[in-house]
């Protein structure tokens, strides 16, 4: 058998022994990816951010791909690009605050900087899908009577149901004067309980629309939670009263009114 034939006979095997390169993928999930594969990031909101680390070592440290970058993003979206040298390489994807449901594509480049390594470069295609209804929300109780002036307590669970963390503002509309503003942190496929309070002055029962809103994006809310509140005059209500300021009696009266308010914050 000839020379030549024997180098490319073992030529062959050794392709087959020794695949061509690939690189760790880390977060947001765990897998291997060589050059021209495709890598599914999952679901996100407009506006979301979803972050794609790569383990940059090669057979144990044997060899290093050095940077990492993304191209061919949706118009309106950004990216940054990983450090050089940084271990994991990191790069971030934030979507456009607007950009419609659907699944979208962009590239990632790893690299080996001066081919030091002889590594080259790999570059996969991501696809993500956009979707609005990216989180849910559950109010308890939808009715609570409490004292004028005295807070109503609602326990809010917000659930992000995305493949990216996100923040969230909590508010209510229905009460001219309380606009009481909450924000909370959710991390992907998670849910938070928070305790959100409404409070009104008047002895006025009051239809209340309980709202969250993702911080990135107005296209991810929820708004269709109405609760009702009444608000009643009683007696410990009317002693805390007491506690907002000069009150119009006369002057003899002041110290019974200053003990009625001392006596009022013994009770929650």
């Amino acid at each position: 058998m000839e020379k030549k034939t024997i180098f490319i006979i073992l030529f062959i095997l050794v392709s087959f022994v020794y695949p061509a390169n690939t690189i760790e993928v880390i977060a947001p999930m765990e897998t291997t990816v060589s050059e021209g594969d495709m890598l599914y990031l999952g679901t996100i909101g407009p506006g979301q951010t979803i972050y794609v680390d790569f383990d940059p070592k090669v057979d144990g440290g044997r060899a290093w791909w050095d940077f990492a970058k993304v191209t061919g993003l949706p118009e309106g979206w950004n990216a940054r690009e990983s450090k050089l040298y940084e271990d994991p390489l990191h790069v971030r994807i934030t979507t456009s605050k607007h950009a419609q449901e659907g699944d979208y594509t962009f590239k990632i480049t790893i690299e080996d900087e001066g081919d030091v390594s002889e590594l080259g470069t790999i570059t996969i295609t991501c696809k993500v899908t956009i979707k609005h209804d990216i989180m849910d929300m559950e109010v308890t109780p939808t009715k609570k009577s409490v004292g004028a002036g005295q807070p109503a307590r609602f326990d809010i669970t917000i659930k992000n149901l995305g493949n990216t963390e996100d923040e969230f503002v909590v508010r209510s509309e229905g009460i001219k004067e309380w606009a009481f503003r909450k924000n909370v942190y959710i991390p992907a496929q998670s849910e938070k309980t928070i305790v959100y309070e409404i409070v009104r002055y008047e002895e006025e029962n009051s239809e209340v629309k309980i709202i969250a809103e993702s911080y990135n994006s107005p296209e991810i809310i929820k708004e269709e939670t109405t609760v009702f509140v009444e608000f009643k005059p009683d007696l410990i209500s009317d002693m805390k009263a007491t506690n907002n300021g000069l009150i119009l009696f006369p002057i003899i009266n002041t110290p019974m009114h200053a003990l009625l308010g001392l006596f009022s914050n013994l009770f929650q």
